[in-house]
């Protein structure tokens, strides 16, 4: 598999338009094209954003786990007024709600990129 720049790879992770792609790795736009149609450089592309969503949650699960903790000594904490240990109870609910279903989003995902990779007759991360 051909290596391509960071510079190259950071151009079409972060940019949506040909004119900025080519405008921030500086290929022209008919290298851009052809590299939005390279099956190797689209693997490798699908592979840093699958890196970069499972760091942020691996982050955001990090930070979850430490709030639930601040929350917990709220709750069992009997000298903090009994409407601010409600209040935590609260948010503790609500954000793992919001937890749980930015998991299963996540999930979902996974799920549909396997089966988009597996009806292109490709081979899958876990395939490997």
């Amino acid at each position: 598999m051909k290596e391509y720049s960071e510079e190259i790879i950071d151009a079409f992770m972060f940019n949506a338009k040909l004119v900025d792609i080519s405008r921030q790795s500086g290929l022209s736009l008919s290298q851009v094209k052809r590299l939005r149609k390279n099956a190797d450089f689209q693997k490798i592309i699908r592979q840093r954003k699958d890196e970069i969503v499972r760091t942020s949650v691996n982050r955001m699960q990090a930070y979850f786990i430490m709030d639930v903790d601040v929350l917990q000594n709220i709750i069992k904490n009997k000298d903090i007024n009994p409407q601010t240990r409600i209040y935590a109870i609260s948010v503790l609910f609500s954000s793992l709600k919001d937890w749980m279903t930015i998991s299963d989003l996540v999930e979902r995902m996974d799920n549909i990129e396997k089966e988009q990779e597996k009806s292109r007759g490709g081979i899958t991360y876990e395939d490997k």
